[in-house]
């Protein structure tokens, strides 16, 4: 994955994106590492990673945490595995937002 992201980043792109899916919980965790280590080495570029599947619906929530510009919710049926709706979302959202 860290030869996938160096690969993307330094084409300079607008935004990188990367969806996989989670068959571990390791694999949710490294990808969020991996985003969150490249964001602090790349401030300026935009990522968007994403774990898909069950496992990985943490990193849909934890974009902020991890570096990504913004995640994906469904309006009505999901498109990916472990898409969380938007209604949902908003609530996680508002619950994380607390003081």
């Amino acid at each position: 994955m860290m030869e996938i992201l160096s690969e993307l980043t330094s084409l300079s792109p607008k935004v990188v994106k990367v969806s996989v899916m989670a068959h571990t919980e390791q694999d949710v965790l490294d990808l969020m590492n991996y985003t969150r280590g490249f964001k602090t080495l790349n401030p300026e570029q935009e990522y968007v990673t994403i774990s898909m599947g069950k496992m990985g619906k943490v990193s849909r929530i934890t974009s902020d945490v991890t570096g990504s510009s913004w995640s994906f919710a469904s309006l009505d049926e999901a498109s990916a595995p472990g898409q969380i709706s938007l209604s949902n979302m908003k609530k996680i959202r508002e619950i994380l937002d607390e003081a």
